[in-house]
């Protein structure tokens, strides 16, 4: 009597056979498989301690920022001076250590160290970053140092590349425009100080700088 044997009892065999077949590999290859489970093991929880420690990292930066903030605006400069050193110096490619850099190029241009103030504001642009408020202060404390230094042209410029590189932050690059524009008139640059209150007029008619744009533009020589 023939018996017929179904899908079901086919794959049922199938299934018993690969459990077997899998059996029988795991005792034959024990010591590798193993060998290989720990591997996996070990790069799972080298990654979460990475993780992990950027984000202590990251906490622990803020927290020291903080606290050197408090020493700026107590009046204590040669502490805050310190600490945001500290800062960079433990955390250089951090949002905190970029901030940290700003606010101590900040410092020194208000001590009238124009120099040291510039360099560490253009080391913050060269770093880069998402942070909006940070990149603009880099950019405007670089050409606020050419300013100072009696160098209209290149302060006009850099006032300007920042709403090159941030022309969708509608405020703070018309604010840069009328920067670069009263640099450029400074510089006898008419022309570009007039180009620069016209991209105002023309691109952010929305904001507040319109009226002055309209304003320092009209009291340029006539083309």
């Amino acid at each position: 009597m023939s018996h017929r044997v179904s899908k079901q009892t086919l794959k049922h065999d199938e299934f018993s056979e690969s459990l077997f077949n899998g059996a029988e590999y795991l005792k034959r290859h024990a010591t590798e498989v193993a060998a290989l489970a720990v591997a996996v093991l070990i790069v799972i929880i080298g990654l979460v301690f990475w993780s992990q420690s950027r984000a202590k990292s990251g906490r622990e930066a803020g927290v020291m920022l903080t606290s050197v903030h408090g020493a700026l605006l107590g009046g204590q400069y040669q502490q805050a001076e310190q600490g945001y050193q500290e800062i960079i110096k433990r955390y250089g490619s951090s949002p905190a250590a970029k901030e940290a850099m700003v606010s101590l190029g900040n410092l020194k241009f208000r001590q009238g160290r124009y120099d040291e103030a510039d360099q560490l504001y253009q080391r913050c642009v060269k770093s880069g970053g998402a942070n909006v408020l940070v990149m603009h202060a880099a950019h405007t404390g670089m050409a606020a140092c050419d300013e100072q230094r009696g160098d209209f042209t290149s302060a006009g410029d850099g006032y300007a590349s920042f709403a090159r590189a941030f022309p969708k932050e509608a405020f703070l690059a018309a604010e840069a425009l009328l920067a670069a524009g009263r640099c450029y008139a400074r510089a006898g640059l008419t022309a570009k100080a007039r180009d620069a209150f016209r991209t105002v007029i023309e691109s952010y008619g929305q904001t507040q700088a319109l009226t002055q744009a309209r304003a320092m533009s009209a009291l340029l020589p006539p083309e």
